[in-house]
Order: structure tokens, then sequence, then C-alpha cells
């Protein structure tokens, strides 16, 4: 839950990023990258997150769910399978969520805390440039791809690709420090449709036990 938990955190940094003015293809790969995610200031979306280890291509855990973003800081990230569990930024806490264990987590949510994962894409061409290296791929899938490689050896994560397809969010794959690599892949992606303000809500339900960090 912890590695989840902070991949998340991750993806709540796309949804505070800022916005950029348009940029060609010819522009640096950070500011195409910042052009890119500056598109949306709501985004909702079906995922699989597919978790193996690097060098082993064994599958070792597979979710499939919903997500959603709302700038700035606020995001839902809900797994239906295997199990249920729910994570939700409010814009000031983090509630981690486990429905079959009846357990609540809660702990700060500090969007500019220094090496906060959700700090890694701020959207701001000069934090991109100090804490990445930004670059582009070329593979034999379709769209766009960058990857970032952290410029810090104490951070969490290896390197984190992701990938554009008509300007939407498609994929994102992550290897931590641990050599886990995680898969996102995003489907029936909606970029600025309207949310309900209470879908980034949380109440925990009767009988939770909640452990406040």
């Amino acid at each position: 839950m912890k590695n989840l938990a902070k991949l998340c955190l991750l993806i709540v940094s796309l949804g505070s990023t800022l916005a950029f003015a348009a940029v060609t293809t010819s522009s640096p790969p950070n500011q195409q990258l910042a052009a890119l995610l500056a598109n949306f200031q709501t985004m909702q979306a079906n995922f699989v997150q597919t978790l193996t280890v690097t060098g082993n291509k064994k599958l070792q855990q597979q979710t499939h769910g919903t997500m959603a973003i709302k700038r700035p800081g606020k995001f839902r990230w809900q797994i239906k399978k295997p199990t249920q569990q729910l994570i939700i930024a409010d814009g000031n806490s983090l509630w981690i969520y486990d429905k079959d264990l009846a357990e609540a987590t809660k702990q700060h949510l500090d969007l500019t805390q220094s090496g906060n994962p959700a700090m890694l894409l701020s959207g701001s061409v000069t934090d991109l440039e100090q804490d990445f290296i930004v670059s582009k791929l070329t593979k034999s899938e379709s769209g766009i791809w960058f990857a970032l490689k952290p410029k810090s050896q104490d951070g969490m994560f290896q390197e984190i690709e992701l990938q554009f397809v008509d300007g939407k969010l498609e994929s994102m794959q992550i290897v931590d420090n641990l050599g886990q690599n995680s898969l996102i892949a995003f489907s029936k992606v909606q970029i600025n449709p309207q949310l309900a303000s209470d879908i980034f809500q949380f109440v925990p339900p009767s009988g939770t036990d909640v452990i406040d960090n």
C-alpha cells in the first residue's frame, strides 16, 4: 500500500501542473511535456495497472479500477478488483482506505514539500530541469513518449515513461528503486469533464479503524 500511495502522489502531481503556452515539436522535450500536461484541468479514466519485477516478466500483480484528477491536488484512485481499495487526495489530506480490512489511513498532503513525489511533475520547466533529465523516446507503439530520469540518486524512482496519444495520457510506466516495474494503461480517457466535488471527499464508513499520520 505504501508503494501504491507513492505512485498515486505522483499522479496527483499531473493534476497540479501549471498551464503552459503552446509549444511546437521543435521545442525542448521538457517544454513539450509541460504543454501536454497543461491540456487538462480535470481528467477521468479507467485503468489497468500491471506490476512486474525488472528482469523478470512474471506478473506480480494486476489491478483494475477508475481514477479522476481535478486541479489543484485533488485525486481519486479506486481499485475495484481483485480487492477493493480507495485512495483520495482532497487537496489537504491523503486517505488510503482498504474495504476488506475496514481500515483507513490519513496523512497530510503537502504538494510544496521538497522531495515529495507530487512535486516530480510540477509543470514548471525550471523544476523539471532541476529534478529530471527529460527526453523523447522512439517506440513502435503509437503516440509521443517521454522518459524522465531523476537527477538525484536518492529518489524513489529510477525512471518514468509517459505516453500521449492525441493529446491524452495513454499510459505511464514507472520503475522504482526496488526494481519493480509498474505499467498503468488508461482507457476511456475524458479530458476536462465536469466532476462532482464530493468524489474527492472521504468519510470513513462506520466501524472503520482510522489511523491518522
